[in-house]
């Protein structure tokens, strides 16, 4: 199986890692100094699970020189998509699955509008993760976890292709029943726990304490004409006391800082397209 990553940041670089470190054909697309050294010192992955370095490491600004692949894992971040796809179109040929794990659900409609809605599944990344410096992957828990499937619900030999080189791997994946369900169910809880983090300025762990914020927001989301509230809404309440097992409950989420320092960052535009 040949597999490009487009956009080696700290999801990309650890997952494209992983199954590079097993043996599969992959490419990274990366820019800037973490192009630079991954294609110096090669990619090293920092992890609770096991370190490792990919070196060399076949890695590229320029999809062009990677040409068709299987299998892309479309990784960069929501306000980059457009762009992104576009720099893609020579890794797609006629059999080609394009597998977002953004977070968020408009990467579907742009990926389609752009390549093609055939090439186009749906996906979601659970991993606690960061670029520590260029090159260097910083894996911060145990928990590292890819979900993705078809939209139509059909379990398709591509889907399972992919999974198999996940297990050989060693990575977690999972294909669900409906993939939508759980893009929308990350959104929901994203937005609420980032938001609430952001406008208080207050750690999870005196978030989850208080039982009417989120459900607030969860509410706000209902107006949302796609939501299919009736079955996010069960799956979110489940996943809260579990989600964040591994953050200390003085540790903001990850859009506290960016929010602070005005860094840009796919929650605020994730969090203002719901409350708004």
């Amino acid at each position: 199986m040949k597999i490009a990553v487009m956009g080696a940041g700290a999801i990309g670089g650890y997952f494209g890692g992983r199954l590079a470190k097993a043996g599969f054909d992959v490419s990274f697309i990366a820019r800037g100094a973490h192009l630079d050294v991954i294609r110096k010192n090669g990619l090293k992955v920092l992890s609770p699970l096991g370190d490792f370095t990919i070196h060399p490491a076949t890695v590229t600004d320029d999809p062009a020189e990677i040409g068709p692949v299987d299998v892309i894992l479309f990784m960069v971040k929501n306000y980059d998509t457009l762009q992104a796809a576009e720099q893609i179109r020579p890794l797609v040929g006629p059999d080609t699955a394009i597998i977002p794990f953004q977070n968020g659900v408009e990467a579907r409609a742009m990926l389609s509008n752009v390549l093609g809605a055939r090439h186009v599944l749906g996906g979601v990344a659970f991993i606690p993760a960061s670029i520590q410096e260029p090159g260097v992957i910083k894996h911060n828990a145990e928990l590292a976890k890819l979900v993705f499937g078809e939209f139509d619900k059909q379990i398709t030999p591509r889907a399972v292709a992919f999974l198999d080189a996940l297990e050989k791997a060693g990575v977690t994946g999972e294909i669900p029943a409906d993939i939508s369900m759980v893009l929308w169910s990350k959104l929901m809880f994203l937005t609420s726990m980032s938001a609430i983090n952001c406008i208080t300025r207050q750690p999870v762990g005196l978030v989850q304490s208080d039982g009417k914020p989120l459900p607030c927001i969860w509410m706000r989301c209902a107006r949302l004409p796609l939501l299919p509230l009736h079955t996010v809404l069960p799956w979110v309440r489940k996943q809260l006391p579990t989600t964040w097992p591994w953050r200390s409950p003085f540790h903001p989420t990850t859009r506290l800082p960016c929010f602070m320092t005005w860094k840009p960052a796919d929650a605020w535009k994730l969090t203002i397209s719901v409350v708004l």
